[in-house]
């Protein structure tokens, strides 16, 4: 009899740790499918951050005008491709250029001035910033930019995102001085001999 209790008894203790056991095995895979569902939530949640303009605006030809004798400005030009389906506003710009003031530009009637809500690409078109019509213009440099020199720009879109163009050459364009209205006598030697699109002429 007392073999028998023995045996019950250790029936009972081996049942019980088995259950035991079960209980730590279910308790650690319910934790690690939790924790496995968080960790996937917290990487859609990083994923759905993209934005929606993304590799949707390109630019070619990016250059900057090289800074000469005592200007504190300068301008930057090439040609912004809207590759989407829905139009793309560009509603600022920014460049590793030590200045005061960047802004964007219109020349209308013979007279340069800031671009009222930025530069607007129809979707599948391009706009071409270039002397004498839209450009970026740079105000305010305290630390000149010379030819052969490179500048980083970075393009601030209308829904917050941005687009990162490195490397923009700095280089000197055709010599005379274009006429921007009222403000020529600041606004001055924003040549158009090297334009990214097709040479044209200017009147001085």
């Amino acid at each position: 009899m007392k073999v028998q209790s023995i045996a019950l008894k250790s029936i009972a203790c081996v049942g019980a740790t088995a259950l035991l056991l079960a209980g730590c095995s279910n308790s650690e895979q319910d934790s690690a499918t939790s924790s496995a569902a968080s960790l996937t939530q917290s990487t859609e949640s990083t994923s759905s951050t993209e934005t929606p303009s993304e590799a949707k605006l390109t630019v070619t030809d990016p250059y900057v005008k090289a800074m000469e004798g005592d200007k504190d400005m300068t301008a930057i030009f090439g040609v912004l491709h809207n590759d989407s389906d829905s139009d793309i506003n560009v509603v600022g710009f920014s460049a590793t250029i030590d200045a005061k003031k960047f802004e964007m530009h219109e020349v209308v009637d013979g007279q340069m001035r800031e671009k009222e809500g930025g530069f607007t690409i129809p979707a599948g078109q391009s706009l071409v910033l270039e002397p004498g019509k839209e450009h970026m213009m740079v105000l305010g440099v305290t630390e000149p930019v010379k030819a052969g020199d490179k500048v980083d720009l970075t393009l601030e879109l209308g829904d917050g995102s941005t687009v990162e163009v490195p490397d923009v050459p700095v280089r000197t364009i055709g010599a005379g001085d274009e006429n921007y209205g009222s403000d020529a006598d600041d606004m001055k030697d924003m040549g158009a001999s090297e334009s990214p699109s097709a040479e044209h002429e200017h009147n001085h």
